[in-house]
């Protein structure tokens, strides 16, 4: 299969293209306008915690350090969905990482 192509014809192709890609869009004719904004609310843009409920004040002479810890940072209401959160990404990092070790040679084509 052979092409007739033409020095006439090349030289109109990179006229059109030429044409085309130094062409720039016209400006509007009207002013463009943003929306104006509104201004920032004085109220936080976040939940705050509820102050209505009742905190746990226990204060055992008994209590040692750790259950302390415990008490005021792992078992806590405030703090607990995102204790979950930080527990499920560690289990599923390492059982990915037991999973792979155990299953991995099935993952490779044979």
């Amino acid at each position: 299969m052979a092409f007739n192509v033409d020095v006439a014809d090349i030289i109109n192709w990179r006229s059109v293209t030429k044409t085309f890609l130094s062409h720039t869009p016209e400006p509007p004719t009207q002013a463009i306008t943003m929306a104006r904004r509104s201004a920032p609310s004085a109220q936080p843009s976040y939940l705050p915690h509820p102050t209505s409920a009742p905190k746990r004040a226990l204060n055992d002479p008994n209590e040692s350090s750790f259950s302390r810890f415990l008490r005021t940072e792992i078992w806590a209401q405030d703090k607990l969905p995102g204790n979950i959160n930080i527990l499920t990404g560690v289990t599923l990092f390492f059982g990915g990482i037991a999973a792979v070790r155990t299953w991995g040679e099935l993952m490779i084509p044979a």
